[in-house]
């Protein structure tokens, strides 16, 4: 019971969905077929911590018509007692074998590509309407499913003796790896996750996310540079229908609402036309450096999702609104006020080099703010190509683009925003992962007039560990913290 076969496709269904050989299952069986030598060694074999001899085996145990009994019986006295497991069994020590044979890397992308249809599976559906009844209650009973799909963390700390000015000073034009290298601290950190409610063909799900990378690097004898590569924590709730029961491969209308805002409040430096004495008596560049307060944006989203196993791509129209969105900065120097809006036809950072003669290191930077409506259109990408049962291709694809245009739109509105992160994972453990990712960014802001716009491509190369579960039951939690399917068809 549980387990349907899918004659179209010849292969086994589990919750409306294809059995997944990377996924942790629980299976409700007798002992003696579990683990005792039955001709059905993989159900012992693949146990996350089998009881392969007897004495694993301890404190009680239960037989199947006891149980039942107590089930149907109308006085629970007359089935049989629990068994005293020492009692039971016997003082053999033999693990079952594990023949299960393995997939070869040829093999896994097959299995994965659109052109494989699976050979008959032994195995038939259940015979009668009652039984068809009952197991199709089971595979489209409601589930909760608690789904951590990335959670890495990334810390790297360059130091030395001395302190910058030191190293510059004394190891400048040495070639030896990493003599002359300044002081650096870099975080790095993901994290997606997904708790939903899952009906027959109806789901609700809140699905927190963020992705953070910041580095501080040192400047010989002056202020560490801060360098935010990326900063956005973002938060979905939202609900998808689906026409029909759950399936493999599906479309889904979706309805989401989608919150986002900095994890923290941007820094700003600019570069100023006087200079300072350092600590070791050389001129350097003053430097007018502030933080910018975070904006908070909301955008509604009603779309369309294909779905194939772990991969899918979503689309449709958005609309929504930023709240404390920057309109320019007013520079307080000398008793005077410098506006520095962000028009259309010039950035602020146009504006403050223009006025550069009259910016002084203690000048006040005051930001004005207003609010900004945001239509156009998203997507979202999902895709894993599973080159070997270890080894997988990750792609995540998330974009905007607000081509609808306002009278109220500056050099600060956002025209085009995608951000790609292609990974190559290897599994060490179920649940845990390593391997590099190339993340890209494309964005090109928004205007009209005479400032058209500027185009960003920017890109990174880093290393990550990564770590991920999937609870979809309720049995044996623990255990599936520990335990998540890898890359998947």
């Amino acid at each position: 019971l549980g387990a349907v076969f899918d004659a179209d496709r010849g292969e086994y269904l589990i919750n409306g969905v294809p059995l997944d050989p990377n996924k942790l299952y629980a299976i409700a069986t007798s002992d003696y077929v579990s683990a005792g030598d039955t001709g059905y060694p993989d159900l012992a074999s693949s146990q996350i911590q089998p009881r392969v001899v007897p004495s694993d085996f301890t404190g009680t145990l239960s037989t199947i018509s006891s149980i039942v009994c107590r089930a149907v019986a109308n006085s629970p006295n007359e089935c049989l007692d629990k068994i005293r497991a020492y009692d039971y069994f016997d003082e053999i020590q033999m693990a079952p074998v594990d023949p299960k044979p393995g997939k070869t890397p040829g093999e896994q992308l097959w299995i994965w590509s659109f052109l494989h249809r699976p050979p008959p599976v032994p195995g038939t559906k259940g015979q009668g309407s009652q039984q068809d009844r009952v197991q199709n209650n089971v595979q489209q009973r409601t589930l909760w499913d608690l789904t951590l799909s990335k959670l890495s963390l990334g810390l790297t700390r360059v130091g030395h003796t001395g302190d910058d000015f030191d190293v510059n000073t004394n190891f400048s034009g040495i070639t030896s790896p990493g003599v002359n290298t300044l002081s650096s601290n870099t975080i790095t950190s993901d994290f997606q996750a997904q708790l939903s409610r899952n009906w027959k063909s109806d789901q609700i799900f809140a699905a927190p996310a963020y992705t953070y990378n910041v580095q501080y690097k040192g400047q010989p004898d002056d202020f560490s540079q801060l360098n935010q590569v990326t900063d956005l924590g973002s938060f979905d709730l939202g609900y998808r229908h689906t026409r029909g029961e759950r399936r493999p491969e599906q479309f889904d209308f979706a309805f989401t609402e989608h919150f986002e805002t900095p994890l923290t409040a941007a820094f700003n430096a600019f570069t100023l036309s006087s200079t300072h004495k350092g600590a070791h008596g050389e001129d350097i560049k003053d430097q007018l450096r502030f933080h910018i307060d975070r904006s908070y944006t909301l955008l509604t989203r009603p779309g369309l999702r294909w779905k194939r196993r772990v991969s899918s791509v979503e689309f449709g129209p958005e609309w929504g609104h930023e709240w404390n969105t920057l309109t320019g900065i007013n520079f307080l120097t000398a008793g005077t006020t410098i506006s520095c809006p962000a028009t259309s036809a010039q950035t602020i950072g146009q504006c403050f080099k223009s006025n550069l003669a009259v910016m002084k290191p203690n000048t006040i930077p005051a930001t004005t703010r207003n609010g900004q409506d945001h239509t156009g259109t998203y997507w979202k990408l999902n895709l894993t190509v599973p080159f070997h049962p270890r080894v997988s291709y990750v792609l995540t694809d998330i974009g905007d683009w607000f081509f609808v245009r306002y009278a109220t739109e500056t050099s600060t509105s956002t025209l085009l925003r995608d951000y790609s992160q292609h990974q190559l994972k290897f599994t060490i453990f179920p649940s845990f992962s390593i391997g590099p990712e190339y993340d890209v960014l494309l964005y090109r802001n928004k205007s009209v007039g005479a400032l058209n716009g500027h185009f960003l491509f920017q890109n990174q190369l880093i290393m990550k560990a990564q770590w991920n579960f999937d609870i979809f039951n309720n049995r044996d939690k623990g255990r599936q913290l520990k335990y998540a399917p890898s890359a998947s068809k």
